[in-house]
Order: structure tokens, then C-alpha cells, then sequence
């Protein structure tokens, strides 16, 4: 368990005048995803049509959480026994996976991407805390983080000030 005394208060908040707004935002519900892995594959046009055609299934079983096209790689984030599979299957592509992650979800009441400054908050309280972000993904409605398992229930205590 991480004591409160050693979790720093973020200086952004203190120097973000949009902080009410911010505050009202966060005021949504969490959820988190544990065993998830991200995987890094070498981009080729050719190879990403492929590895969507033939993952179709899988992202609708909810094996497959994201695929993000980079100029040179691309990311996929995914449950930690599927990304073997990947693996195994892609083995020429694959450069990197990385497991025992969580994926640390943050939902708004409100639309989140209209208020400025609702990332930058988040994130530097995390950085300030020592917490390394693997992966951000921020949509419409909600902002994912992909942290470490060991970091999980310090993110919780943090973000939990915050979010229900």
C-alpha cells in the first residue's frame, strides 16, 4: 500500500487556472485491465492490412484492446496471452512485447477532449510520482493509460482523488 504522505501533489493543479473545470471532468468512473501486453511490429503497409484482415475476430472478442499505426512501427495492445500468438504467428515483424501491464482506463461524465489541460494534469501527477506511461490513449469519451501492474494501485490512490 503507498501512504499518502509520500504521493506528491501535483504543481499543475496549483498553477492551472481551468482547474475547476478540469476537477468536474475527472469526477467519472475508472476501470482497469489486467495481463495486457503491448506488442511493437515492424510497419509495412502490406504487413498492417494483413495482421487487421486476419485479427478481425480477435478485436471483436476483446483479445485486441488497440492497434495504432506509427511511421515506423506499429502498436498493439492486447491480452497477455494473445500478444504469444502474435508472436509466434508474426515472428519476422515482432520487435518488441512487453507484458505484465494494466490497462488503467479513465471514463468522463462530460467530454473530456473539449477542456484543455485534463492529459497534461493526469500525467504529470503521474510523472511527479515516479509512474512510467507506457502507452496514452485518448478518444472522445475516455483516456487510457497503459503502467505497470506494480504501479497500479498507485495510480488508484492518486487518480482515486479524483475519479470515483
Amino acid at each position: 500500500m503507498v501512504k499518502k504522505d509520500n504521493l506528491k501533489k501535483s504543481k499543475f493543479l496549483d498553477k492551472s487556472k481551468p482547474k475547476e473545470k478540469i476537477l468536474k471532468i475527472l469526477e467519472g468512473s475508472t476501470k482497469f485491465k489486467m495481463e495486457v501486453a503491448r506488442v511493437i511490429l515492424r510497419f509495412e503497409p502490406e504487413f498492417l492490412s494483413k495482421f487487421l484482415v486476419d485479427t478481425l475476430d480477435d478485436v471483436e472478442k476483446g483479445k485486441i484492446l488497440q492497434v495504432s499505426q506509427g511511421t515506423k512501427v506499429i502498436v498493439v495492445l492486447c491480452e497477455e496471452n494473445f500478444a504469444q500468438k502474435i508472436k509466434k504467428k508474426y515472428k519476422s515483424h515482432v520487435i518488441n512485447v512487453k507484458k505484465d501491464l494494466v490497462a488503467y482506463t479513465i471514463m468522463f461524465p462530460k467530454v473530456g477532449g473539449e477542456t484543455h489541460g485534463v492529459l497534461s494534469f493526469i500525467t504529470t501527477m503521474l510523472a511527479e510520482n515516479k509512474i512510467n506511461l507506457f502507452e496514452v490513449i485518448s478518444t472522445y469519451t475516455d483516456i487510457t493509460f497503459l503502467i505497470k501492474r506494480k504501479d497500479l494501485f498507485k495510480v488508484m490512490e492518486l487518480l482515486g482523488q479524483f475519479v470515483v
